[in-house]
């Protein structure tokens, strides 16, 4: 895995395991920081300074915010099947 990957990867597994993740550059380096903000807005993240923590109401949609941090996954819309 590259540097990032690792990064993503570290990031990833403390939503999924933990329910919370430290940013050091909250909020800037992430892939899509306007899905993030739908997030907070709609109560299922928060901030505690870098970190940041899925709320009890985000709980189900816990793969939904680790996927704003994967920058290799596909959000173009265009559905991709197995061949």
């Amino acid at each position: 895995l590259t540097a990032e990957e690792q990064y993503t990867r570290t990031l990833i597994m403390g939503l999924l395991n933990e329910g919370q993740t430290t940013v050091p550059d909250a909020r800037t380096d992430i892939a899509a920081p306007a899905a993030l903000q739908e997030l907070e807005a709609d109560g299922l993240v928060h901030w505690q300074d870098d970190r940041l923590v899925i709320t009890d109401r985000g709980r189900p949609f816990l793969r939904n915010v680790a996927s704003v941090f994967d920058r290799g996954l596909d959000t173009s819309g265009t559905p991709r099947y197995s061949t």
